[in-house]
């Protein structure tokens, strides 16, 4: 993260899970598979298991016997110095068993208690779930909520999120322009190529998610310079 802030990122997306013992960290996957070869979820799991897992050799040996990241590290190193992207994760399973609420009420009380209220003008709460967003709002309605959506057509949007957040393939400017005549911005994901950063660029899309940070900062700062 620290890396992706040096390259001239102005901002952090992640996604957070909820341990067995209710510990929010950062994790994006349904299962473990990737990290030990296990289908179970992060929810099966207290921290301290967790923790004695490698989360970095799955992606290269340079990132070998990283442990898992707490959302508390999270708010501690970055709420200060950078916008904050926080996706609740909330599948079938955690909606059934009130999983999905109980992460969002922990989730708004740590950064109560952890965040100063100066900075939460850079904090935003993502989700593909509405109630998780009510929830949220409800329960502090200075934050910006964002609606994630993976559809071509979004339908109807809650009136109090602030953004939505769009694949860059159901990108279209109709919709930037829809939104933006609401006051609201339009976020998307994930723009890993040139033709994707292109395109997002040119719907007018205000917050543009990738991969590759370094790289896209470098590509569009080189397309904004004169010939």
């Amino acid at each position: 993260m620290g890396a992706a802030l040096t390259s001239g990122c102005d901002g952090i997306e992640t996604d957070i899970q909820m341990t067995r013992d209710r510990i929010p960290v950062l994790y994006h996957d349904r299962t473990l598979h990737k990290i030990n070869g296990s289908l179970k979820r992060v929810s099966e799991f207290d921290f301290e298991q967790l923790q004695k897992l490698d989360w970095g050799g799955w992606f290269s040996v340079a990132f070998n016997n990283e442990p898992v990241f707490p959302l508390a590290e999270l708010l501690r190193d970055y709420a200060s110095c950078t916008r904050l992207f926080l996706e609740i994760k909330s599948r079938k399973v955690d909606r059934r068993s009130g999983h999905s609420l109980q992460l969002t009420e922990i989730l708004v009380d740590m950064v109560r208690t952890q965040v100063p209220r100066r900075f939460y003008p850079h904090l935003f709460i993502l989700s593909f779930d509405r109630e998780v967003l009510a929830l949220a709002h409800r329960l502090e309605s200075e934050w910006s909520c964002v609606w994630n959506v993976d559809k071509e057509d979004p339908g109807s949007h809650p009136e109090f999120v602030k953004a939505i957040c769009v694949p860059v393939k159901h990108l279209t400017p109709q919709l930037v322009q829809e939104f933006h005549r609401m006051d609201k911005q339009v976020m998307t994901y994930t723009c890993n190529t040139p033709q994707q950063a292109d395109y997002a660029s040119n719907t007018g899309a205000d917050v543009l998610m990738t991969d590759r940070p370094a790289w896209l900062v470098g590509y569009l700062k080189k397309g904004r310079e004169p010939e």
